[in-house]
């Protein structure tokens, strides 16, 4: 899914500066169309995300890096049927 739209709804809880979050989303590629007959055609992606994050403050901004992982819970190919979108993220949030 190189170009896709992504929908999230994430429950944080906090420890102090360290947070934890998790919750449902959806993610939908933008375009539909094969390119190429090599090309797998993806179809909207129903996952979970489970983060860890930290906010620190600064004088101007509160920094906030992220790791989140997200894993698929319903399968991008209609034809292969254990592929499912699995995903590594380092967020850095400047608030």
């Amino acid at each position: 899914m190189p170009v896709s739209l992504e929908f999230m709804t994430h429950i944080a809880l906090r420890i102090g500066k360290p947070y934890i979050y998790f919750g449902p989303n959806i993610r939908i590629p933008i375009s539909f169309q094969e390119s190429s007959e090599t090309t797998i055609k993806t179809v909207p992606n129903f996952g979970v995300d489970l983060g860890l994050g930290i906010e620190k403050m600064t004088k101007f901004f509160t920094f906030a890096p992220e790791i989140r992982y997200s894993f698929g819970l319903s399968k991008i190919h209609q034809y292969m049927d254990q592929l499912y979108f699995n995903n590594i993220s380092l967020i850095l949030n400047f608030k």
